[in-house]
């Protein structure tokens, strides 16, 4: 395997033969195609071999290095310090301990899951109409009809159509968990950092309810009063950027959930429709994915199914009865 690798090294990249998919795959994640060995004819990296190289070198990684006479490992070492106040006034302030488990789980999701982003977008402009035309009944009912529940909804559908994306890798069972339940995290932007509480059983739930416990686990996050359990459990998750502003963005996925969608904010794009030149919503649509479970045309057709679900919401789901 050495030897292979060896010849290997005498390319270039531009000289290694690959489809661009894998290239890019390879670039994201800081692979040097070069140091992979090619299964098809001619040394032709294919994506199986990307992901065997990937696979060695976690193995090389989780291998304890010799430290000692008895084989001890040694401590990783300690971060080195800056002083940063030799260059001017300076104040700190200690990483709280959510900040802590967020960085933890940000840094386990980026280092072990080869994860690619689609992007595409979707004309909202018929969904934010419905939106306006039943607000009103909705704020009677003492609930919010914003865009979360409404994407809440399609995702669910979306999801009926491509399980895969509601499932979850046992690397330990060596199977791929497909779940029958749809239970789908809202990230919640707070003062103390990113929370994810879980709406359970959304498929179950009409707009209202959804309207009312979105609202309500909103308010709980950034009160600083969500349970452990309120966090746990989702299948799926939601990141909606669209009320700070900003467009297309590469989520991180929520381990060990496979997927996440990101939404950037609306806006208004010349649109050709029908022939004719028109001023539309356009929303930004992002979707990242475990590469491992997730193959690239997969997640070119949930993205397809989940904007045609966007842009043809249909008014008996907003109506209320």
């Amino acid at each position: 395997e050495n030897e292979d690798e060896e010849e290997n090294v005498a390319k270039t990249e531009a000289e290694v033969a690959a489809a661009p998919s894998v290239r890019k795959l390879a670039f994201e994640l800081g692979i040097d195609l070069t140091r992979v060995r090619g299964s098809e004819r001619g040394g032709r990296i294919v994506m199986d071999d990307l992901r065997a190289h990937i696979q060695r070198l976690q193995k090389l990684a989780a291998q304890p290095q010799p430290g000692g006479a008895h084989g001890v490992t040694r401590p990783a070492a300690a971060p080195e310090r800056t002083d940063f106040s030799k260059w001017g006034a300076v104040s700190r302030k200690p990483v709280s301990q959510l900040r802590k488990v967020i960085s933890q789980r940000m840094a386990e999701s980026w280092t072990t899951v080869p994860r690619v982003t689609q992007f595409d977008e979707a004309d909202i402009t018929a969904l934010m109409e419905l939106r306006k035309k039943y607000q009103a009944a909705y704020e009677a009912k003492s609930a919010g009809l914003t865009l979360t529940p409404l994407v809440l909804k399609a995702v669910v559908a979306a999801l009926k159509q491509h399980p895969i994306f509601n499932a979850s890798l046992d690397e330990a069972a060596g199977e791929i968990v497909f779940k029958e339940y749809y239970h789908i995290g809202v990230a919640v932007d707070t003062d103390a950092g990113l929370l994810v509480p879980v709406v359970r059983d959304v498929d179950k739930k009409n707009l209202l309810q959804l309207s009312k416990e979105v609202e309500e686990l909103a308010a709980k996050a950034r009160e600083r009063k969500l349970s452990l359990d309120e966090m746990k459990g989702g299948t799926f998750t939601i990141s909606n950027q669209g009320g700070i502003g900003g467009g297309h963005f590469t989520p991180i996925i929520n381990l060990p959930e496979v997927a996440i969608l990101g939404l950037g904010r609306g806006a208004l794009k010349p649109v050709v429709k029908n022939k004719q030149t028109q001023q539309r919503l356009m929303l930004p649509v992002a979707i990242s994915y475990d590469h491992r479970v997730i193959d690239g045309g997969a997640a070119a057709r949930f993205t397809v199914d989940l904007v045609k679900a966007l842009e043809g919401f249909s008014e008996e789901e907003v109506k209320l009865g």
